[in-house]
């Protein structure tokens, strides 16, 4: 029997940690590369060998490349991890031409699967009902116009060899389709190596849900139950569960029927997922919100969506109701040709699942601003923890390089996912609290997070009672993305780090002595009124500065009448952190000073914060910002997140429409648009694609 000496981690980040960790428990040594933004990552920190790639070109994606320094460091075998190019026949072909084993699927398979159209017409083949569409071999955008007045408004339009939301795109009428189509092509050409798109009718309200399977060289094919996977924001999971609660035992066993079907007929070796949409929305008629709840209840319709065929980012939701067992190291034995039936594997049976693993849930922490479009933040996240003691039934997988430390650049290089926090518990009430638990523990700090926004759906009454649907983030908008209100403890906190920072610079700015004591008043106390917001909210701050080092503060939310007198006192400050006093606690926050405002985030004395971000700002500075923002948004355009250019629309000169495309640029693999605020005339100098651009960035002018 083949056993592997060597093995190369073709990922990084998380994934590849999690590799290393089965790779070392299984004596098989681990191989990684890396870019120069990598080198003091944690999963090359953790594996035996590391190569460093100096070039251009991101190696992630590099076949030939990724091949080569296998070949040269005698690994015997390379472990895609998913993303980037783990659903790449060609990298598998490459991989077999050159002696070096796969750990997945045959390229055959894949070529099969990673097809959306081939897939679906051997998922009809195999009796499963498919959603209608077109997959046809004319690609012109007269043909694909003619398709989509066929099947009719909406449809939804994806890269035929794509995942992951990316070259996918909904289309609801005639408006801006020829430039739909285009932005499709062409992130499905740029991700994918293929520009050919499929169309589907778009069904208004669904459910995900997929199937884990495992195949042999022998045959012999298994099931790891279901996930429900359908709190989404553009196409890509933010919440997963298992087992899905609200299905009956008759449709759980006809999608692992199909399941296992479809991995037969494919002749599937290893790791994959077959992924169904629940249509209830007819028989449901949930239009709306009030109603919604009644589709867990309704007859449903399921469609095979497609085969993901790899290893999902969500995987370790079914190792845990399947107690525990390791899929990574499945991965590996199959590929070593040992074969499910000698290993004893059995399909996920619920009821042969006992003590606390009987219901799991992952929640992705991402580096986003939920409430701007979850568009990713600029920054570094410099700190990141959790207490892992805290909950034997909680896994953290961590993709911020390291505690207390440089922190992970937001580049847009990579995906935002900083945190995978993955909770097991008997049943679904107590994982969701036991979730809720996990992520007030988790802190990041330098970029803005959608931590808030998972909890509030774990607590939303809809999502506990009925779980999620494709409208869920539309409908409950208002209630996911609110931000908690600050208590006047907290905005007493972060005022007066605010103030602190502004009496630094003042004293930089003086001759002054006395303002380098930071308050003192030589001659009895002085009162000052302020007003602020902090997160959006309102308070009003008296501030009295004593013949001291420390100062009073009163403060109150606008619009209500109790208030808190604290004691605040500066304690320390190196470099981006600040130690202060307020009251009795002592709390130590990272802050990062912006034009008009000051975000922090406290890192001790959690039990009184949590994980969250204050915005600070002064209400008459905010207003004259504004103003003059207001103005500025009139002609320029600038950059909203750390991006490259992708391609250039205009030049110098044209005249423009207001919504016209500027430009398109490209961010954690998406693509996004650069529309003109008003219409003109533009003014630019030179903008060149691959060009990188900073958050705030000022691009052209549009007079």
């Amino acid at each position: 029997m083949l056993r592997f000496s060597k093995i190369l981690v073709a990922n990084r980040g998380e994934i590849a940690s999690r590799i290393i960790r089965t790779t070392k428990r299984m004596g098989i040594q681990s191989l990684v590369v890396c870019n120069p933004v990598d080198m003091d990552a944690n999963y090359v920190k953790e594996a035996d060998e590391a190569v460093l790639v100096n070039d251009d070109k991101n190696v992630f994606v590099d076949a030939n490349r990724l091949v080569e320094i296998a070949t040269e460091r005698h690994a015997d075998a390379i472990h895609p991890g998913y993303g980037f190019i783990s659903e790449s026949p060609a990298f598998s072909k490459l991989c077999l031409d050159n002696g070096i084993k796969f750990i997945g699927p045959s390229y055959q398979s894949m070529e099969l699967m990673s097809s959306k159209k081939d897939a679906k017409e051997l998922a009809m083949r195999c009796g499963i009902p498919v959603v209608p569409g077109y997959s046809g071999q004319d690609q012109s955008p007269q043909r694909l116009l003619q398709e989509i007045q066929r099947i009719g408004y909406p449809v939804i339009l994806k890269a035929s060899y794509g995942g992951g939301g990316r070259g996918m795109r909904i289309v609801e009428n005639d408006t801006s389709i020829d430039r739909v189509i285009e932005m499709c092509s062409s992130e499905a050409k740029r991700f994918f190596g293929d520009g050919s798109l499929i169309l589907e009718k778009f069904l208004p309200r669904t459910r995900h849900i997929e199937v884990q399977v495992f195949g042999d060289r022998q045959g012999n094919i298994v099931h790891f139950g279901e996930r429900e996977c359908s709190l989404q924001r553009h196409y890509q999971k933010i919440i997963e569960e298992a087992p899905c609660f609200y299905l009956s035992n008759e449709e759980r066993q006809q999608l692992y029927g199909w399941a296992t079907a479809l991995a037969k007929a494919s002749g599937y070796e290893g790791a994959g997922t077959v992924e169904f949409l629940c249509d209830a929305s007819n028989a449901s008629n949930a239009s709306n919100a009030s109603n919604a709840s009644n589709a867990s209840n309704a007859p449903r319709a399921f469609y095979f969506m497609e085969m993901n065929t790899r290893l999902q980012v969500e995987h370790l939701v079914s190792q845990r109701i399947n107690g525990d067992r390791d899929f990574v190291e499945l991965q590996i034995r199959i590929a070593q040709g040992e074969s499910l039936r000698e290993m004893g594997v059995r399909s996920y049976d619920p009821a042969m699942v006992r003590g606390e693993n009987k219901v799991a849930m992952e929640c992705r922490v991402y580096n986003e601003d939920p409430a701007n479009d979850f568009l990713p933040g600029e920054g570094v996240a410099r700190f990141a923890n959790h207490n892992d003691r805290a909950d034997k039934q909680v896994m953290v997988e961590n993709n911020v390089t390291a505690p207390h430390g440089a922190g992970s650049a937001g580049t847009g290089s990579f995906d935002p996912m900083l945190l995978k926090v993955v909770a097991a518990a008997e049943t679904r009430e107590e994982v969701l609290t036991r979730m809720e638990a996990a992520l007030r523990r988790c802190q990041i700090v330098g970029v803005p997070t959608n931590i808030p926004m998972l909890v509030n759906a774990l607590r939303l009454e809809r999502f506990r009672r009925d779980g999620a649907d494709s409208r869920t983030l539309e409908e409950e908008a208002t209630a996911l993305l609110k931000k908690p209100v600050p208590t006047c403890v907290e905005a007493a906190h972060s005022i007066a780090v605010w103030g602190m920072l502004k009496s630094r610079r003042e004293a930089k700015a003086t001759s002054d002595p006395w303002a380098l004591l930071g308050g003192f008043c030589s001659s009895g106390e002085l009162t000052r009124c302020q007003h602020f917001s902090v997160n959006g909210v309102r308070y009003e701050c008296r501030v009295t500065r004593g013949c001291g080092a420390g100062s009073v503060l009163r403060v109150k939310q606008e619009g209500i009448a109790s208030e808190v007198m604290l004691p605040v006192e500066e304690l320390a400050r190196e470099g981006e952190k600040v130690e202060v006093r307020v009251g009795d606690d002592i709390v130590t926050s990272v802050v990062e000073v912006g034009r008009d405002v000051v975000r922090v985030w406290p890192i001790t004395c959690t039990s009184l914060f949590g994980s969250v971000e204050y915005e600070v700002k002064e209400e008459s500075q905010r207003a004259t910002q504004g103003a003059k923002e207001e103005g500025r948004a009139l002609c320029d355009v600038v950059c909203p997140m750390p991006s490259t250019v992708a391609r250039v629309m205009v030049k110098a000169g044209d005249r423009v429409k207001k919504g016209d495309v500027l430009l398109v640029i490209e961010a954690m693999k998406m693509e996004h648009l650069i529309t003109a605020p008003q219409d003109g005339v533009v003014e630019m100098g030179e903008i060149a694609t691959k060009q990188f651009l900073k958050k705030g960035q000022p691009i052209l002018r549009v007079l």
